[in-house]
């Protein structure tokens, strides 16, 4: 699988990224979405496709689903799994980056909260009092996912701010569900991976 250098990656991103913020910020939701990738050296999205609502459904309808959605993307994207060998087969193409498009709850624990299990002093994101509203695209590949949280505010009205890609260190940090890293153990941050 052709591995694509970090500045790559930031350019996939902001390609989804920037579709995602325009819709955002014409005043519609932006429903969660799956695209299989794939992009050349320089980050150009070269082949693409967006998996059916039926097929999200299926991972962001229940915790089964989201449960599940880890290991479907590493399959995706581990040379010689029969998930993949399915996908280039029918798609015609090697997928190199899995894209996840959503919107979330996020919450970061202070200094006097305690994180475990995704949770912070036990309650979701979506629970905690100092949650904010985020538009996330997330870029995943075999071992780490690299998400990028653009923050939704409602005044003037409601739109995304634009947010910042982050480091390989600070992704390396990022963990959640519907992230590589949690399936690796992972334990240092937290966004909850329902529509807001």
């Amino acid at each position: 699988m052709q591995v694509l250098e970090w500045g790559a990656l930031e350019r996939v991103q902001e390609h989804f990224a920037d579709i995602a913020i325009s819709i955002c910020n014409a005043g519609d939701e932006v429903s969660p979405q799956l695209f299989v990738v794939r992009a050349n050296s320089q980050g150009r999205v070269v082949k693409m496709v967006s998996l059916a609502p039926q097929t999200v459904e299926v991972f962001f309808g229940n915790d089964a689903g989201k449960d599940a959605f880890g290991p479907f993307v590493k399959e995706l994207l581990t040379e010689g799994s029969v998930i993949r060998t399915k996908f280039v087969k029918e798609l015609g193409f090697e997928p190199n980056v899995f894209v996840q498009v959503n919107e979330a709850w996020a919450a970061a624990p202070s200094e006097l909260e305690e994180y475990a299990d995704g949770r912070i002093n036990g309650l979701t994101p979506s629970q905690h009092p100092n949650r904010e509203e985020i538009l996330m695209v997330t870029l995943h590949l075999p071992a780490m996912s690299i998400p990028v949280l653009h923050r939704i505010v409602d005044k003037p009205k409601r739109h995304a701010v634009k947010g910042v890609f982050p480091s390989q260190a600070e992704a390396r940090n990022f963990a959640g569900r519907l992230t590589m890293q949690d399936a690796f153990g992972a334990e240092t941050g937290s966004a909850d991976d329902t529509s807001a």
